[in-house]
């Protein structure tokens, strides 16, 4: 999120947002946040808010060499 960000969506990665999320699910229930390269920050923010989460690394393609691309899936335990 912090490289393509809009101000107006800030709200949604950390405080406020991320407990209006957790409210949103059920237990179990998943939410999925792709981002352009390794988010240290919303991991953080995301186990603050009390999700369980995994980070996934993705390739930009199919035939592309690295995975820079990430994939955070937050959890509701």
């Amino acid at each position: 999120p912090s490289s393509l960000i809009q101000p107006g969506n800030a709200q949604i990665y950390n405080g406020r947002g991320l407990d209006t999320l957790k409210r949103a699910l059920t237990p179990g229930g998943q939410a999925a946040f792709w981002t352009a390269e390794s988010e240290p920050a919303l991991l953080r923010n995301l186990q603050q808010a009390g999700f369980q989460c995994r980070e996934i690394p993705v390739a930009r393609h199919l035939q592309a060499k690295r995975q820079a691309h990430r994939i955070y899936i937050a959890e509701k335990r």
